[in-house]
């Protein structure tokens, strides 16, 4: 009898802790695994052309970044990539070493052909608490996507590390491909960029290349036997936020997923990019890429022209030899049906994988 009281008071501390400290929503970790390519000496990232100045204004922008930062944060650089966060600098250095350097090398060497004209600022937060705050301190970002996001103006990236070295090769594939293809359309973009967010290294034709592997995402697909694909409106679409989002993103990172199994991901890629170059560029320097991730998140009001243009479409065709979308929707929509893995729960994120870095 004497028990009771006792935990009764137990229990009231132990609702009002549950209170104060709410359960976070389920989000799940991105993991690009370089251990096969741990051992490799990768060399730097080289522009294409000698950028006159480049090196110079890195150095600038570090400055800048770490006038604006403040006490606690450190900074590293290593052309053309400014990195700064609140971790130490060597582990900047292990980071872009260890993340940044194979990523960049594996993508330049299979789909860009123009590299970083201007420096990439790579803001990495430890804690989600540090990356809100700061991503709204400077920028008055609020409600941000939990992963991190892209800020084209500035070339920017914000991450938070907790959620995997796979977000950053997310984001950090925005911004490579932000001077390759900046006209890029809104699957490609973003269907490329999720397909980094989760894969390995493997050596294809005596080069390593980045190969991106059933994640999440496939939970978000829509079922293959409802009307809810229209893979001709994704490839119209200007922009993947807003209604059906995740669903969108879904679809966008299983199509590049698709062509990649079909050993076409890269010649789209490139066809695509050569018939638009000459094409005057009309990529929004306001908006910004790959900031929702999921549908809970800020969304932008406004949707892009949403009009297929052959010269987008006629690659994918080429492709799979088809004469019409319908054709490839099929096939796609067979493909994933055939895809063995179907995740059932979005597990959180580790310990462990929380200091990957």
């Amino acid at each position: 009898m004497l028990l009771a009281p006792g935990l009764f008071v137990l229990a009231s501390f132990q609702l009002t802790h549950w209170l104060r400290h709410p359960v976070p929503p389920a989000w799940s970790p991105n993991v690009v695994d370089a251990t096969s390519v741990s051992g490799i000496r990768w060399q730097e990232l080289t522009p294409t052309l000698e950028v006159p100045g480049l090196n110079a204004a890195c150095e600038l922008r570090e400055q800048e970044v770490r006038v604006a930062l403040g006490d606690g944060f450190s900074t590293w650089t290593a052309s053309p990539f400014v990195l700064a966060g609140d971790i130490e600098a060597d582990a900047l250095q292990r980071i872009y070493r260890r993340t940044i350097l194979p990523a960049s090398q594996a993508m330049n060497s299979e789909y860009f052909s123009r590299t970083p004209t201007e420096p990439i600022t790579l803001l990495l937060f430890s804690r989600a608490e540090t990356y809100e705050a700061t991503a709204e301190r400077l920028f008055g970002d609020r409600h941000v996507s939990v992963y991190g996001y892209y800020r084209p103006r500035e070339r920017m990236v914000l991450v938070n590390l907790a959620t995997g070295s796979g977000t950053l090769v997310h984001e950090l594939t925005h911004a490579l491909m932000h001077f390759d293809y900046p006209n890029a359309p809104a699957w490609l973009q973003e269907g490329l960029a999720s397909l980094h967010e989760h894969g390995e290294y493997v050596t294809e034709a005596g080069q390593w290349v980045l190969r991106g592997r059933v994640n999440w995402r496939l939970h978000d697909l829509p079922d293959s036997n409802l009307d809810q694909w229209r893979l001709g409106e994704l490839l119209a679409r200007g922009d993947l936020r807003g209604d059906d989002e995740a669903s969108w993103y879904a679809l966008a990172r299983y199509l590049c997923l698709f062509l990649q199994d079909r050993h076409a991901l890269a010649n789209v890629y490139r066809d695509m990019r050569e018939r638009d170059r000459g094409i005057p560029n009309d990529f929004v320097e306001d908006d910004w890429i790959a900031l929702p991730h999921r549908p809970d998140d800020v969304m932008s009001d406004h949707q892009g022209e949403e009009t297929l243009d052959s010269d987008e479409i006629e690659p994918l065709l080429q492709a799979f030899g088809a004469n019409d979308i319908d054709t490839i929707e099929l096939r796609f929509r067979n493909w994933v049906d055939q895809l063995s893995v179907r995740r059932q729960t979005r597990p959180t994120v580790s310990a462990r994988m929380a200091h990957w870095f």
